[in-house]
């Protein structure tokens, strides 16, 4: 028996066929759009009144000509949806997870990737920023013994319609009869809570409708403005006595002047053109500030914020940019973590159970966005030596591998070293290199303690004579500390320090080689080589 994600047993062969192609019951869905002709208080309100009572039909094609018809929200609303596109995910198991819970989780990573319409999925499943659901229909192929997904459908939100009791069930809607319930592990039913409250009045448009009312009068107003005011008013002069026929000639002239710029009319009439008032100009500014006071509350809806859209110039700032951007990711991660829930809960669980993997829904491998801010490696890397030294030495690996995006190295799996052999390789060129070079050689095999090698090797002893002889000569020549410090001066370029530059470079290189093969331990203390 087959259990779904809610419980309940379910019949495999019921996906054979996906439930709106049942063209007797569902046949007529695609024709209930239709749009609305008059936006006003009372239109929206009666909208939004209908969806509360569980009929979703008018609210939701409202919602679509809305983003149809406006391109800032259309705008606004994508980079939400898109941000969350851009994510990184992985398929995790179970906490403690066994042998075939890793191996459950591995072949649903390999499943989604092989997918090429997934980044389509995530799409059209936050359309449900904007409307507070979203429902998509799953197409299921079998193909020998798997189960398959061959399409995924995004079905119109007004298909739809909600229970009666809890308001929060989603039913298909029948062309005769009752709706029906959307059948098991055929759909993905994505709740978007933008908003606290029901399915009807969780969506952002719902928020939106508003704003969107007062710039669609605005914007229509301006364009009844634009006609009027780009042509002067044109007044038609008739002599006394003139008939109705000749004054209905002297008008009927008047309006294709405005239409056509041309038009016939008796000698002896006449039409004046008389220029708007010199401050007309600035007529068309109460249209503008409304609209883009209906942009601005737009942005700060949909993305927390207006810098990271549109600026002024006069009070964007940089750093009041950053904030807003700042807000806008964490609207990303929320979606991102609603989402990712509904993909875990309607795709790999039925997915699996589907092929044959015996998982319970609490134990089921879930999908997740990389949602970790990494930090500077730079920074990190000089702060945590820092902490180390000061006595810190309780930082846990696994959190530092967190913090810096580095994933953990798999047993047995190929990680980076210290080149020690590439830094060796070099062949030296002098007595003292050379028995260096070769005590490294012998430490780094595991042949001898570091301090074995050195000791073994012989180290040439250093001739510091060519060093010191122009100093002597310029004290013997002196006679005063003035005359005696010029002489060092200029004795200074004709010193021989070969042999204290050979002096420095062996006691640098001990130290690397010191710290190369016998490295400190976590306590910050050196363990000797033991």
């Amino acid at each position: 028996m087959i259990l779904d994600q809610h419980g309940k047993p379910m019949a495999a062969k019921d996906l054979d066929e996906a439930q709106t192609s049942d063209r007797a019951s569902y046949g007529s869905l695609p024709k209930v759009f239709e749009t609305v002709k008059r936006v006003t208080p009372a239109t929206i309100a009666n909208m939004f009144k209908s969806a509360e009572d569980g009929d979703l039909v008018a609210q939701h094609n409202f919602f679509a000509e809305m983003e149809e018809k406006d391109a800032h929200i259309y705008t606004e609303l994508s980079k939400r949806k898109r941000a969350v596109q851009g994510l990184g995910w992985q398929v995790m198991p179970p906490e403690d997870a066994a042998a075939a819970e890793k191996k459950a989780a591995e072949a649903v990573q390999s499943m989604l990737l092989n997918l090429n319409d997934f980044e389509d999925l995530c799409y059209d499943l936050l359309d449900a920023i904007g409307h507070g659901f979203a429902n998509v229909e799953l197409a299921w192929q079998r193909i020998g013994d798997a189960w398959h997904i061959s399409q995924f459908n995004a079905r119109p939100h007004s298909w739809f319609t909600l229970d009666k009791d809890t308001r929060s069930v989603f039913l298909l809607k029948a062309q005769d009869g009752e709706p029906q319930p959307l059948r098991p592990f055929g759909w993905m039913s994505h709740v978007h809570k933008s908003k606290t409250g029901y399915v009807a009045r969780a969506g952002l448009f719902r928020v939106l409708a508003w704003p969107y009312m007062f710039k669609h009068f605005a914007v229509g107003d301006w364009a009844e403005f634009l006609e009027t005011y780009g042509l002067p008013v044109r007044v038609g002069k008739y002599p006394v006595g003139s008939t109705p026929e000749e004054k209905k000639t002297l008008f009927n002239a008047v309006m294709a002047l405005g239409r056509n710029a041309s038009a016939t009319m008796p000698e002896t009439m006449s039409v004046e053109f008389m220029t708007a008032a010199g401050n007309a100009s600035k007529a068309h500014d109460p249209f503008l500030s409304m609209a883009d006071w209906a942009d601005k509350a737009i942005s700060k809806a949909v993305l927390g914020g207006t810098l990271t859209t549109q600026a002024d110039g006069k009070t964007s700032t940089n750093a009041l940019g950053v904030v807003h951007n700042e807000v806008r990711a964490e609207l990303v991660k929320s979606d991102a973590k609603q989402l990712q829930g509904t993909l875990t809960r309607d795709l790999i669980y039925p997915w699996l159970v589907l092929n044959g993997h015996n998982v319970e829904y609490h134990r089921c491998p879930r999908f997740v966005f990389d949602l970790v801010d990494t930090a500077d490696v730079t920074v990190w890397a000089d702060a945590l030596g820092k902490l180390v030294d000061v006595g810190m030495d309780k930082i846990p690996v696994a959190w530092v591998h967190k913090e810096l995006g580095v994933p953990m190295a798999a047993e047995g799996e190929a990680v980076l070293q210290r080149a020690v052999q590439k830094d060796v390789q070099n062949t030296p060129k002098s007595a003292t290199q050379k028995a260096v070079h070769n005590a490294l050689l012998k430490a780094a095999q595991g042949e001898a303690h570091p301090l074995d090698a050195l000791a073994d090797a012989q180290l040439p002893l250093v001739d510091v004579s060519a060093l010191i002889t122009p100093v002597l000569a310029a004290v013997h020549d002196g006679q005063s500390p003035d005359e005696v410090a010029q002489a060092l001066l200029t004795a200074f370029p004709k010193m021989d320090t070969t042999e204290l530059e050979a002096i420095l470079a062996r006691v640098f290189f001990v130290a690397d080689l010191w710290a190369r093969v016998n490295p400190v331990d976590g306590t910050g203390v050196d363990d000797g080589g033991a």
